[in-house]
């Protein structure tokens, strides 16, 4: 967090280090063709110096606790109790989860990190996969770092960074968790608790404080609600500077979100008055930079089977004469659907461009499977927080190496010769990648009852702020998508739920009755737990190498 402003350029081309060479050195905005050329200007007085850090005073940077206690805050926050004890099944050997109707299997690899597979809701299949697939962190700015940053963090391990959570911070206590495991070079790495499994309730979760559903009727008399839960499963990444939150949430109703946010340090620079137009200046000598996290996920949908077409509706406005009305009225300004099966593979912008207003809503699923008003039982792709792409097209750091970064949505036929939008190598090979998206998205094939893949993109535009330091803040830094059913039910499926109350007013007293269910039989207590402090256990390696 606190950079000097100074940048050598070394040329390492080829394997032989003897070779090597520095090629230019940069300082306060002055090329110099060589170290002896830095060194005669700083010696001759001829070099003009920027402002000098003060590197004792660092806790500015840190974690370290400052100001003063906040009334209260002695307190314990809130926690949430299950009274009767856990509703979610697993078997950690077989990475299988069961809660509320879903069912899924989970994996871990180095690269991306977790995958669920085989997800189930009702005993159907909704989804075969999803998976992280690569995260794009493109910078700029007014130095020779900044200006060429472009990470590919599939390259670092997302799994590999993949650690135990916090149980009470990062995740709640009483959380079900899992170990993961990897394998790189001739290592076998464990990481225990590092995926946790948790069910949680209003009011005290901010990612679900409202119900699935409610409605009152003060006509007839009755209020209804079913409480709002949903099973979320987490895992933390740090990937060099940055903390990667990703959570898959399966509500009761059938849909599911796919969420992720940045937390963890900015890559700061050195801050003087050229660099405004680049970021923002967050303390005497430091600057954050402006950047773009865009996380690609592929998700392998299979909706009421794998043949799956691509259907498209949008919200147009028409001008229409009625019958109904006098022939001098004026037309009638309305909506109209304008309904579209898309024949080849193809991509959307869900949040402007050709979706502006977000008029318009992408589905997909079979044309031979309806529901009991025959309509197509589809899923629908649709944004939930910020939803975005690479704002940076030709950077020379990327080229060809993520091409799938520029658009939010990709709807491709699935090929077991294309299992992935990018490898651990992308990194480094921008010109000619060992996976090329754009060979998978052209020539265009045709999506008309197919096996479909989905990628899309999530993330922010990180303009950074004072706020920042020394930790980006999850709060305004999440970004999510739904797949949500559409028609694919015969009516709302979440009424078979038994956490619902229904309040019924007799007519002729007024009074209401109340009826609630799915709240147990058995006494219940309210123990408070034992004080509990996270420990931190570590990655466990074992060198499989066979060498002392």
């Amino acid at each position: 967090m606190s950079p000097t402003g100074f940048f050598v350029y070394v040329d390492a081309s080829g394997s032989d280090p003897s070779k090597w060479y520095v090629r230019r050195v940069v300082y306060n905005h002055q090329v110099f063709q060589s170290l002896d050329d830095f060194k005669n200007a700083w010696q001759n007085g001829s070099i003009k110096k920027g402002k000098k850090i003060n590197l004792d005073d660092d806790k500015w940077a840190t974690r370290q606790r400052r100001g003063e206690q906040r009334p209260l805050d002695d307190r314990t926050a809130p926690e949430i109790t299950s009274f009767d004890g856990s509703r979610i099944r697993a078997d950690r050997e077989e990475g299988y989860v069961e809660w509320m109707d879903w069912s899924f299997y989970s994996g871990f690899n180095r690269d991306t990190g977790l995958t669920l597979w085989d997800i189930r809701f009702k005993g159907e299949k909704i989804i075969y996969e999803i998976s992280i697939q690569e995260a794009i962190a493109q910078y700029g700015g007014n130095d020779p770092i900044q200006s060429t940053t472009a990470y590919l963090d599939r390259h670092y391990g997302i799994g590999e960074e993949t650690r135990q959570v916090l149980m009470g911070y990062d995740c709640p206590h009483g959380a079900l968790t899992f170990n993961t495991s990897y394998y790189s070079d001739s290592t076998y790495s464990v990481n225990t608790d590092a995926v946790c499994i948790f069910e949680h309730t209003p009011p005290l979760q901010q990612d679900l404080g409202f119900p699935t559903s409610r409605h009152a009727d003060t006509t007839n008399g009755w209020y209804g609600s079913t409480k709002g839960t949903a099973l979320h499963v987490r895992t933390m990444a740090t990937v060099y500077n940055y903390d990667y939150m990703f959570s898959y949430i399966f509500y009761l109703e059938g849909t599911v979100e796919i969420l992720m946010g940045a937390s963890g340090y900015l890559q700061a620079t050195y801050w003087d008055g050229t660099q405004d137009d680049y970021g923002t200046r967050i303390h005497d000598t430091t600057m954050g930079s402006v950047h773009t996290h865009v996380v690609n996920y592929k998700v392998d949908l299979d909706v009421g089977g794998t043949a799956n077409s691509l259907q498209t509706i949008d919200l147009v406005q028409e001008d229409v004469n009625f019958p109904w009305f006098d022939e001098d009225d004026p037309p009638t300004k309305q909506l109209r659907l304008q309904k579209t099966w898309v024949e080849s593979e193809t991509s959307f912008s869900v949040q402007g461009n050709n979706n502006n207003n977000g008029q318009r809503v992408l589905l997909i699923g079979n044309k031979e499977k309806k529901n009991a008003w025959g309509q197509e039982r589809m899923y629908r792709i649709m944004p939930g927080y910020h939803t975005i792409h690479n704002a940076v097209k030709g950077s020379v750091r990327l080229l060809n190496s993520a091409k799938w970064g520029e658009d939010d949505v990709f709807i491709v036929k699935h090929k077991d010769t294309e299992p992935s939008s990018s490898t651990t190598w992308n990194q480094q090979m921008p010109i000619y990648p060992p996976v090329d998206f754009s060979k998978i998205t052209t020539p265009a094939e045709s999506i008309d009852q197919e096996d479909l893949v989905v990628y899309l993109n999530l993330g922010m535009h990180h303009v950074p702020r004072a706020e920042d330091t020394p930790n980006t803040l999850f709060t305004d830094s999440r970004s999510s998508f739904f797949i949500a059913p559409f028609n694919y039910f015969d009516d709302e499926p979440s009424r078979d739920i038994r956490n619902a109350v229904l309040l019924v007013q007799d007519p002729n007293s007024g009074k209401f009755e109340v009826e609630e269910s799915g709240t147990g039989d058995g006494e219940k207590t309210c123990t408070p737990r034992a004080d509990f402090t996270p420990a931190y256990i570590g990655q466990i390696d074992t060198d499989l190498s066979g060498s002392e």
